[in-house]
């Protein structure tokens, strides 16, 4: 589920320690509800409860997520980015539209996104509603590794939480070292890596046109060409299993296939 970083990301937020909890930066956008983002924050426990007491209404549930680190190889910059791709299939029997906000923190390295209905992305699949963002990554861009708290919250304050754990090693590639496409005669074949790759296509809007997996030994250029248009882009994935992690290199342009 995962795509080319979107120009405008959401704001990272780091978390400072204070005498009563954690709070946020200066600069970070405030929480719209106080009492919400403390009970978040706090991780739970009393304020949780307090919260859970004074509302009525269903909570809403995480039923799903799929989210994972993405290391992003960008061949027009020439730099390598990592970012968290982050997706939770959540329902709420008061109606989807009661789910209001969707919190991506880091504890331990006092990081937080907050997601809303103005910053998050919507994908279907399967007649299952995703909600989330495919590229969130803080400033420095490199990802803190270890846990992570999903926190979906509903207009009422109720929550329900997933975690996420990210495992991979400090540097999975770099730009001298990575997986890319390269053209053998009449087949486009992936060098530089191991597998399992896929190879996946985005319109000139940034909308996924296709998606197709590519063998080892590399797949005919000519049948590529004809499943998309020239102004498409074209990205090449290689899943890490070691580090669960998806290495994502691009673009390429609809030249590598004439």
């Amino acid at each position: 589920m995962t795509t080319k970083p979107p120009q405008r990301l959401p704001h990272a937020t780091r978390l400072k320690h204070t005498s009563t909890g954690l709070r946020r930066d200066k600069d970070a956008r405030p929480c719209r509800a106080p009492c919400r983002s403390l009970a978040l924050l706090l991780g739970g426990g009393l304020m949780a409860l307090l919260v859970l007491g004074a509302c009525t209404g269903s909570p809403p549930e995480i039923m799903r997520n799929r989210s994972g680190l993405i290391v992003f190889v960008d061949r027009e910059n020439e730099e390598v980015v990592e970012q968290l791709s982050v997706y939770v299939h959540a329902e709420d029997e008061d109606g989807e539209e009661d789910i209001d906000e969707l919190y991506v923190i880091h504890d331990e390295a006092q990081l937080s996104w907050n997601l809303d209905r103005a910053t998050w992305q919507e994908r279907e699949r399967d007649e299952i509603r995703w909600i989330g963002h495919a590229g969130l990554a803080p400033a420095d861009g490199v990802i803190p590794r270890g846990t992570y708290r999903l926190v979906v919250v509903d207009r009422a304050g109720m929550r329900d939480e997933h975690t996420l754990e990210v495992v991979a090693r400090d540097e999975i590639v770099t730009w001298e070292d990575h997986p890319q496409l390269v053209r053998q005669n009449d087949l486009v074949v992936p060098a530089g890596g191991r597998g399992p790759y896929r190879l996946r296509f985005l319109s000139s809007r940034g909308n996924v046109v296709g998606e197709i997996s590519l063998p080892t030994e590399g797949a005919s250029a000519e049948e590529i060409r004809e499943a998309i248009s020239e102004n498409d882009q074209t990205y090449l994935m290689e899943y890490r299993a070691r580090d669960e992690a998806w290495v994502i290199v691009g673009p390429y342009p609809f030249g590598l296939f004439e």
